[in-house]
């Protein structure tokens, strides 16, 4: 059910979320058992050895991004144009105005699609695009069709 929430945050289309109680219990579900308040807030380093240097997490961040995409059995040169497009727009967004908290983030996502856990990365997914829409919603879209591509290429481990 959390995915459903995602998609239409992460949609570029125009959307609308009914106001129910039951989507407001939803979003504080998804707030809570992401475990984001302690998994992933800014300096939290015990889960995963985050590298000190931006270079090093932008280097790995974008490697395990290219992999995926030269993995997937998606070869439609369209989708994958736009893809690199919206990963170009975090690559520029990455000196300027992401936050600390974004960058580890996107680390641990990464850390967890090279080792398969795409239940684990769509977490991290749905967290960025609910706490930091600000930062992320000119390429958090490109992000989420690699994470897809990740589950097509059957490549999983599961969590």
């Amino acid at each position: 059910m959390p995915h459903i929430l995602c998609r239409a945050l992460s949609s570029e289309s125009d959307y609308s979320i009914p106001d129910s109680k039951e989507d407001e219990k939803l979003v504080k579900e998804i707030s809570s058992s992401l475990n984001v308040e302690e998994n992933l807030k800014e300096g939290s380093r015990e889960s995963c050895d985050i590298p000190e240097c931006d270079v090093e997490i932008l280097t790995f961040v974008k490697s395990t991004f290219k992999n995926i995409l030269e993995e997937s059995p998606s070869k439609n040169e369209r989708p994958l144009k736009e893809i690199d497009r919206r990963i170009s727009l975090m690559e520029k967004a990455w000196d300027s105005n992401l936050s600390t908290e974004v960058k580890h983030n996107m680390y641990k996502m990464a850390q967890a699609l090279s080792n398969g856990n795409i239940d684990s990365a769509e977490k991290i997914h749905c967290s960025l695009m609910i706490h930091n829409v600000r930062e992320v919603k000119n390429w958090m879209v490109g992000v989420k069709h690699i994470i897809e591509m990740k589950k097509e290429s059957g490549d999983l481990q599961s969590s």
